[in-house]
């Protein structure tokens, strides 16, 4: 199954807790949650509806016996940086003079949403930003299955060395990491612009994820942005 969420669902906290009660509703209705899981993750929005998956999946009874196969992680994870987040949301619209009015109108709303956030945050009125808290909570998921992330010098959006350093975060946690990274491809563009081995990675992957599982069927669920 296959599932990309909307701006809307990755940046405002309680629909990407609905969304992922959803997904995992589904495995259940499905008895998909007989076989172990294989997520396959595109970009920040994407790792934020999965960091609520794995927490619902913790913390609520009926999802607990959903078993991960293993993570690929497309294009991500990226630390948190105004600019980014700014391109992110206009990646998609066509460029003209319009198109950089409401960009800078967006960027301006952005930096004072997220400095009264801040400000806020640091006399208890206010959490903190999720798009600060996902990064840092990343480094600390449990090694519960293997990960494989697919990345790229190239991104427009999301720096390799970010990645580079969460592969390195993971690695020090004791997961079993895979990667591959690419010099040219941009952002979520890389089976697009490497398809060969991009497949192969994959391919490879699953097959060393289920060697680890014997006699395992896979389930796999994607989720993009």
């Amino acid at each position: 199954m296959r599932y990309s969420p909307t701006k809307a669902d990755c940046f405002e906290s309680g629909r990407k807790e609905d969304v992922a009660r959803k997904l995992l509703d589904v495995l259940v209705e499905m008895n998909l949650s007989d076989n172990p899981v294989l997520f396959h993750i595109f970009s920040n929005g994407g790792c934020s509806i999965y960091s609520c998956m794995r927490t619902e999946m913790v913390m609520n009874r009926e999802f607990q016996d959903i078993k991960k196969l293993g993570v690929v992680y497309d294009s991500a994870p990226g630390q948190p940086r105004i600019l980014n987040g700014v391109n992110a949301q206009f990646a998609h619209y066509p460029p003209g003079l319009w198109t950089q009015i409401r960009k800078a109108l967006f960027t301006i709303s952005f930096l004072v949403i997220e400095t009264g956030r801040y400000l806020g945050s640091l006399i208890g009125l206010f959490s903190p930003s999720p798009v600060v808290v996902l990064y840092e909570s990343m480094k600390h998921f449990s090694n519960d299955c293997p990960e494989l992330y697919l990345y790229s010098k190239g991104d427009n959006l999301i720096p390799y060395t970010d990645v580079d350093a969460m592969i390195e975060y993971r690695k020090k946690a004791g997961v079993t990491v895979d990667s591959m990274c690419w010099d040219d491809s941009n952002h979520a563009q890389h089976l697009r612009t490497h398809r060969e081995s991009y497949m192969q990675q994959c391919i490879s992957f699953v097959l060393n994820c289920m060697n680890a599982n014997d006699n395992c069927e896979i389930t796999p669920l994607g989720s993009s942005y």
